[in-house]
């Protein structure tokens, strides 16, 4: 996820403005699992991958993202707040202008760690909404003539290491594929997010932790 992350930090340098799609369209309520497979050949010669899976839930100016645990796998209970894997915990993300207030959500410590701008850079989190509600800023990059099916488009970079290449769905705005390459070959990742409509009616996450505690990332370390 790090790796992609700062990927596409990246791509927000480069943008061309005759191709850009429109930025202000509105986002529509979504649910949408967003699955990650990443290789990387180290420098003994040894291939490693990853793969996981992660829920997401935009509605409205706000937007959570959260593990999916494979059957058979339970995430560790923390002991206390200094025991909590923030890698775990979801992403709450809040709309603020440009940016975005940044949460940090433990269900089993019922707890949300509240980040800075400076915190959340940090962890490789998006500081800007638009990154955080459509994973990517399209607006970035170059339109690409490769075919695609209707209502989607490829676009990529231009001339930056490492290369992404996304193909964008217009209706959802949101990438249905983002893959990524580093300069040298020897590290890779394809995302791939299967996203569906959220019915007015379907529950948001963020709604049932009205009773958790507000911590600081500092209360971790005391």
């Amino acid at each position: 996820m790090r790796a992609l992350a700062i990927a596409l930090v990246l791509v927000s340098g480069a943008a061309h403005a005759d191709v850009r799609p429109d930025a202000r369209a509105s986002a529509p309520a979504i649910s949408a699992l967003v699955t990650y497979d990443s290789t990387v050949i180290d420098s003994e010669g040894v291939t490693r991958t990853a793969h996981y899976q992660e829920r997401m839930i935009r509605a409205g100016d706000q937007v959570w993202v959260e593990r999916v645990m494979p059957p058979g796998v339970t995430a560790p209970r923390p002991a206390d707040l200094h025991d909590l894997d923030l890698h775990l915990a979801a992403r709450w993300f809040t709309r603020n202008g440009d940016g975005v207030s940044t949460g940090l959500v433990s269900a089993p410590a019922k707890v949300v760690i509240e980040l800075t701008a400076n915190e959340a850079a940090d962890l490789s989190l998006p500081r800007r909404w638009q990154t955080a509600a459509e994973l990517i800023d399209v607006t970035a990059l170059v339109a690409l003539p490769d075919r695609a099916a209707a209502g989607t488009r490829w676009y990529a970079t231009r001339d930056a290491a490492p290369a992404v290449k996304v193909l964008w769905s217009e209706a959802l705005r949101l990438p249905l594929v983002i893959e990524t390459r580093s300069a040298d070959g020897r590290a890779s990742s394809r995302t791939t997010i299967a996203a569906k409509p959220l019915a007015a009616s379907a529950p948001r996450p963020w709604a049932a932790i009205g009773g958790y505690a507000h911590k600081e990332r500092s209360d971790l370390e005391d």
